[in-house]
């Protein structure tokens, strides 16, 4: 029986892809006419999950349904077969609404 899994490679040797989340960053931040310099980015950004990044950014506590129009599950360029297996056999389906799973 599995205790947990954790899929990041993501800003690892692995897949060095920072400059891409950065990038979705900017367009989030300027969509929200939020500013802050590579220096405020790097503190409030790198290393943190998104809900304290979120609150962060608007400088405030946010409650969950304002959060969850921000933060997505999981996002992965695989297709729906292997979502549903990992869905199934890592039991990941009582952890995550299939609905926020982004696909292909």
């Amino acid at each position: 029986m599995f205790r947990g899994v954790i899929f990041d490679f993501n800003g690892t040797p692995l897949l060095w892809d920072t400059h891409l989340h950065n990038q979705a960053w900017d367009i989030f931040l300027m969509k929200h006419n939020i500013s802050l310099t590579d220096q405020q980015k790097d503190e409030i950004m790198q290393g943190r999950n998104s809900d304290l990044i979120i609150s962060a950014l608007f400088k405030r506590d946010l409650a969950e349904d304002e959060l969850n129009q921000f933060i997505y599950a999981i996002a992965t360029a695989s297709g729906k077969e292997n979502i549903d297996f990992y869905l199934e056999h890592f039991r990941l389906g009582s952890m995550l609404d299939k609905e926020h799973i982004i696909f292909n």
